[in-house]
């Protein structure tokens, strides 16, 4: 709806970029993270492309959640009657079989079945619905929208996807929904806000008159789900350390040197841990 962002430092899109290692003529916060996260990973999933050899169902229930909250949204844009709780969990279920149909068996938690994914799922859709943060406090202008721009010199685009962005008075707000087990803190949030600052840079040119605020909705998968919103601060001085964080993993990637890094919250639910286990190969 908004359209592609024009470029935050004023070059030209098309001026000489490095050919980035994935062959993709853009730069993720998801390929940073998950190179930073894990460098072997990073090969596994954006070079070689390989299968993963199972869906962790935390993913698919995250992404799914994701897909009603966007249904609840557009049916609000386009100025359709609210959608109720079981119309949510309706446009779940679908994203559910949509993303494992084709996909390697979905591994499922401890004492996790498909019948408690149901009853979590409805458990949070309710709560959302019945929350007043799903009624958007302004003018929607984007909905899973994706924003586009170049932030560093020599190097691709970034692109990032915006849940959900609206205007409220003289301000552009992007939100970002996230599912968690447990609540998160004020730090939390912080710690996690350089991805929205980021998407700041990338959206300045949307509505340049408006100043830019960013927040998080977190929806809890604890037995009582709570959602929490939680605004994050502008701070020029970490965008521009998350920049040279951006650039010094490319350099990284560039260097080709790809490895595991050991950690069990992150090993438990890798889909490559037989490939990982393989490494290197003889």
């Amino acid at each position: 709806m908004i359209g592609r962002a024009q470029t935050a430092n004023g070059r030209s899109p098309s001026a000489p970029i490095s050919e980035p290692r994935t062959g993709r003529d853009y730069i993720s916060w998801s390929q940073l993270s998950t190179f930073r996260q894990c460098p072997l990973k990073f090969q596994f999933r954006y070079l070689d492309e390989r299968e993963p050899e199972f869906t962790a169902s935390a993913l698919v229930l995250g992404s799914s959640i994701h897909h009603a909250i966007e249904t609840h949204h557009r049916h609000q844009l386009e100025g359709r009657e609210r959608l109720s709780a079981d119309d949510l969990l309706t446009a779940f279920w679908e994203q559910w079989h949509d993303q494992t149909e084709d996909s390697p068996d979905v591994r499922f938690g401890k004492h996790e079945s498909i019948e408690s994914i149901h009853e979590l799922a409805n458990r949070m859709l309710a709560a959302f619905c019945e929350s007043e943060l799903a009624d958007v406090p302004g003018v929607v202008i984007g909905i899973e929208e994706s924003v586009r721009s170049r932030l560093l010199d020599d190097r691709p685009d970034f692109l990032g996807i915006v849940d959900l962005a609206f205007t409220s008075e003289n301000r552009l707000v992007i939100r970002d929904y996230k599912t968690s087990r447990s609540k998160w803190s004020r730090t939390s949030a912080e710690s996690n806000g350089d991805q929205l600052r980021l998407y700041g840079e990338l959206a300045k040119d949307w509505l340049p008159t408006h100043d830019i605020h960013f927040e998080f909705v977190v929806i809890t998968k604890a037995k009582t789900t709570v959602i929490e919103r939680f605004e994050v601060q502008p701070d020029a001085r970490r965008v521009s350390r998350t920049k040279h964080l951006a650039a010094a993993t490319l350099e990284a990637m560039d260097a080709g040197v790809f490895y595991p890094n050991p950690s069990a919250f992150n090993c438990t639910t890798c889909p490559y841990r037989s490939a990982c286990n393989a490494w290197p190969k003889t």
